[in-house]
């Protein structure tokens, strides 16, 4: 990602702020397993919109790599001794490019089970447990 914003042709103090700040707020924090289950997409659609500020020389780039971000899974860990899948955003991206694109689940994590330190355990089914625009199907375990 810094490398991208260092490539972007824009230097102003303001970008540069702006670069740094994703980069710590979307390595640091976004993946985490005490993340709100929209950061991750939320810095993506940052990336996006910045890769669209006028002058930008290697938009397409920064585009692409935002994509490949917003797919990146989550960190999950023990909760009371269950690994959950984490949590899907259910609020749809600001930029049509993430339209449909979402984390994958991390190796290891209970397929029926999602939640995190910071959201309760809830069983498939319950709201999260779909990425959004799609609905839960119980009978097969799957989300169509």
């Amino acid at each position: 990602w810094s490398d991208l914003c260092a490539a972007s042709g824009i230097n102003d103090i303001s970008i540069t702020d702006l670069c740094f700040d994703l980069a710590q707020d979307g390595w640091e924090y976004a993946l985490s397993a005490v993340a709100d289950a929209c950061v991750q997409q939320n810095i993506a659609d940052e990336m996006i919109s910045f890769a669209k500020i006028p002058g930008i020389l290697n938009s397409d780039d920064i585009i692409s790599y935002a994509i490949s971000y917003r797919q990146l899974p989550r960190e999950a860990v023990s909760v009371l001794g269950v690994v959950p899948s984490t949590l899907y955003c259910m609020i749809p991206p600001v930029n049509p490019e993430l339209s449909d694109i979402v984390n994958v689940q991390p190796a290891g994590v209970n397929p029926g089970l999602f939640g995190s330190p910071s959201a309760p355990v809830v069983p498939f089914g319950s709201d999260g447990t779909c990425p959004y625009g799609s609905t839960p199907d119980v009978s097969v375990c799957a989300c169509t």
